[in-house]
């Protein structure tokens, strides 16, 4: 058993439990709070080299574009599909070589 076993198996064991839950329905009214907190949150506590980087507008508009592409929950399904392929992949750089045709 190598060192990365038992924290790929924790990975797993914590992503199924994430993905196969039966979620709570949550109503638009809840949703919609959420998001406000949410923003009210980010838009608090900016990074200051952030900020001198790119301007607090910028700032506001990218994180309010990101956090509101996150809010599809099967696309952010598929997101997390993909970046546990990606993580796989690097981990296991032999699974993507295609087995020698004959």
């Amino acid at each position: 058993m190598s060192y990365c076993e038992p924290a790929l198996c924790t990975i797993i064991v914590y992503s199924s439990n994430k993905l196969y839950i039966i979620p709570l329905c949550r109503t638009e009214e809840n949703i919609a709070e959420r998001f406000g907190t949410t923003l009210r949150h980010l838009f608090s506590y900016p990074h200051p080299i952030v900020i001198a980087a790119i301007g607090k507008e910028r700032y506001k508009e990218g994180t309010a574009r990101i956090i509101e592409g996150l809010q599809c929950r099967e696309l952010n399904k598929q997101l997390f599909f993909k970046l546990l392929d990606i993580f796989i992949s690097e981990l296991f750089p032999e699974l993507q070589q295609q087995p020698p045709q004959d």
